[in-house]
This record gives C-alpha cells, sequence and structure tokens, in this order.
C-alpha cells in the first residue's frame, strides 16, 4: 500500500475567509463571484464557471480564489451541509463571498474538494459547529481537522473512481428530471381537456386540531411544510411532534388525505399521505369526496393554473399565505367521473417511474459516501489498473 500521511487540513493549507459582497452588486458580466448559497444550491466537488459577476473594479478590495483553490461554504441552514467544498477549477480568480473560507494547498483539488465531503471531516466538524437556526464553523477550526492524504497519483485515483460514481449520479438526475417534465406535460394536458368544477365540490377538511404534547400524539410523525418537497410534493424524513418540540395545535391526518401547503403557495408543496400523522397548521389536509380519487385531486392541485390562481389570491408579500375560504373558492379541471381512475393511472405510472429514479440516486449517493469513506480511510487500495473496480461501480 502506498505511504499516506496523516496531518490536520491547517498542516496542509491555509484557510481564508473571503470578504463581504451583496447580491444588489453583481452585474451581467465582469470578475466571477461565489456566494456561499451557490456552494450548497448549485455547485458539486468541482466547478469551473461562476453564476454570477461582480464590477472588475472591486477585484482589489475583495478576497480570491485562484485555479485549483478550495472554495468551503463556512455557513449553513443545518450541520450535515456545514462544510460542503467545491475546487475551483475556472480559468481566472474568483471573488469569495465572507461566508466562506478559501483552501489554498498542494494537493490535487479535486481531491482536496474530497476531503470536505468524507465522513470523517464530517464527524470532526460536529464539535467545531457553532450556532443553532444558522450553523457555522471558523478557519481556525477547519484547520484543525485531522485528515489522511495519499501521495498524488493515489489522489488522482480517487478523484477517478468518484467522477465515475458522479457522472452516473448526474446522467440519472438528468433523467429523473425528463421524467419530472413529461409528468408536468401529460398532468397538462389531461386537466387543459377536463371541465371546471369547484374545489368545494371536490375535497373537504375532515381532519382534527389536537395537541401535540398529549402523550398519543407526540410521537407520531410531524409533517411541517418544511418537510414537504417543492414540485413534487415527496414528504422528506418527517421527525416526530416531540423532536420538533411542537406546542400549538396540529391537525390529525391519515393516508390519502392531501397536504396542501398555504404559505408560499409558489413552491407547490402538495403532499399525499400514505401514513397517519400530524401537519402543521400551515397546511391544509384535504380529504377527496367519494368519486374523486387521491391521487388525482393531488395532481389537479398541482396543475399550473390552479397554482396561479392561488398565488394571485394569496395576498401578502414577504409570506404569501392562502386561507380556507380563499382556497375553496377556487375551480380546478377535474376529469369527467368515468375517466378519473384511468387519468389518476396513467399519471401515477408516470410518478413512480420519477420515483424511482430518485430512489436509486439516494442509494447511488449512500454508495458515494461509503466508499468515499472506504478509499480515504484506506479500506480499499486501488491498484494501478483499477479497471476491475470501476467495472464493480458501473
Amino acid at each position: 500500500m502506498s505511504e499516506w500521511v496523516e496531518s490536520t487540513l491547517g498542516d496542509l493549507g491555509q484557510f481564508v475567509r473571503g470578504r463581504r459582497f451583496t447580491k444588489d452588486e453583481y452585474v451581467d458580466n465582469g470578475l466571477g463571484c461565489i456566494h456561499y448559497g451557490q456552494v450548497h444550491t448549485h455547485f458539486g466537488p468541482s466547478a469551473t464557471e461562476s453564476l454570477t459577476f461582480l464590477p472588475e473594479d472591486a477585484r482589489g478590495r475583495l478576497r480570491l480564489a485562484a485555479p485549483g483553490d478550495v472554495v468551503i461554504a463556512a455557513t449553513s441552514e443545518n450541520t450535515e451541509d456545514l462544510g460542503k467544498a467545491t475546487a475551483w477549477l475556472g480559468t481566472d480568480d474568483v471573488a469569495v463571498h465572507d461566508d466562506c473560507y478559501i483552501f489554498k494547498h498542494h494537493l490535487d483539488p479535486r481531491f482536496a474538494s474530497l476531503l470536505f465531503a468524507s465522513p470523517a471531516f464530517h464527524h470532526q466538524k460536529i464539535q467545531y459547529a457553532a450556532g443553532t437556526k444558522v450553523t457555522r464553523i471558523s478557519g481556525a477550526d477547519l484547520a484543525r481537522i485531522e485528515v489522511a492524504v495519499p501521495p498524488l497519483v493515489e489522489q488522482r485515483r480517487i478523484v477517478d473512481v468518484m467522477v465515475s460514481v458522479d457522472s452516473q449520479i448526474r446522467s440519472l438526475a438528468e433523467e429523473m428530471d425528463r421524467a419530472g417534465l413529461c409528468l408536468a406535460v401529460a398532468r397538462a394536458n389531461f386537466f387543459d381537456a377536463s371541465p371546471q368544477a369547484p374545489l368545494l365540490d371536490l375535497a373537504t377538511i375532515t381532519a382534527k386540531m389536537v395537541d401535540p404534547r398529549l402523550p398519543e400524539f407526540e410521537n407520531m410523525p410531524h409533517v411541517g411544510v418544511d418537510v414537504i418537497e417543492k414540485g413534487t410534493g415527496r414528504i422528506t424524513d418527517p421527525r416526530t411532534a416531540k423532536e420538533d418540540r411542537v406546542i400549538s395545535g396540529k391537525y390529525l391526518f391519515e393516508p390519502g388525505q392531501v397536504i396542501f401547503s398555504k404559505i408560499r403557495p409558489a413552491l407547490r408543496k402538495v403532499a399525499l399521505a400514505d401514513f397517519h400523522g400530524l401537519c402543521s397548521a400551515d397546511a391544509y389536509p384535504l380529504t377527496a369526496v367519494e368519486g374523486v380519487p387521491p391521487a388525482l385531486l393531488r395532481e389537479a392541485l398541482l396543475h399550473e393554473p390552479v397554482v396561479k390562481a392561488v398565488i394571485q389570491m394569496s395576498g401578502r408579500t414577504k409570506m404569501p399565505k392562502v386561507n380556507r375560504k380563499e382556497l375553496f373558492s377556487i375551480s380546478v379541471a377535474m376529469p369527467e367521473v368515468d375517466d378519473r381512475e384511468v387519468v389518476a393511472a396513467a399519471l401515477a405510472t408516470l410518478r413512480s417511474g420519477s420515483d424511482a429514479l430518485r430512489a436509486e440516486i439516494e442509494r447511488l449517493r449512500m454508495f458515494r459516501s461509503a466508499l468515499l469513506g472506504s478509499l480515504l480511510n484506506q479500506d480499499i487500495e486501488i491498484p494501478e489498473n483499477y479497471d476491475e473496480l470501476m467495472e464493480t461501480i458501473h
């Protein structure tokens, strides 16, 4: 096995904090810049092009990452994403926001980026994370994190293996996007050709409000609008009412009810429950009337004209919100009674295809994390000719 060196990130390079700039300073062209939010939402392990730009004459007052440097997001809304990193591989320097650190080093840039995604890094950073609603980590604490580093040739082999996995994930993500587009087009085609009906004739609210602190409710899943995925309506990892420390009244929902977020309707957070639980009072659990498949009701509420109608009546600017009276005043497209089950089944088939791709992506991401951990822990040694290992990935 090639010789690995145990070290701290501080011994391997220097952490330089970025410098403040605001989105109001953005221009169409000029000096590329990286905002910490972009590291979280847009950039992968490496980036070659910036998404936004600042005036060239601002270059002298800013902190710049040179090609090969790693940009680390030192601020996050959760501990899991804290320290997410991207290797800057552009052709010119790029300005870096002051909620980021620039890691200047002599490693392979993409390998250096992988260090910040390793299980060992995540395990160690927890002790340094500060803050509750927003978590932060300092450059001094990043420098204390211990890592093992192989020779440069081994670094590049590890990068090659991980790039192969990332390529598969991207390919599946693109396929999932296409499946989502197919669902949206099919939804529009079905509902555009359907007659209108008052929502009041298609759904009602039968769920009762309960006290989530009571013993019979405190351990039930709590679906806040934050765990409903925008656009898809997928419910992602709900915590219990006790874990969320909720104290105000919540709706007691059951399988087959449609959970419609009444705040920020432009996010299209409409979920179909398949379990019993509690939902936030910021959502309405809708019960489809007899003759209306619940899955079809969900798709009808995601139909673009319905979304636009709800947005128009949501009123507020900072936190748009629709009340019950307003929601039930709208009309939605709904196929004729004899066609509803067929349309619901067709849309469910398209949705299940997208869900299957999403599940495969999640499986690959878990595999990626485990593989990276094994490579960096030296549990797996990549031979000079590593075609056999690459075949196991494919």
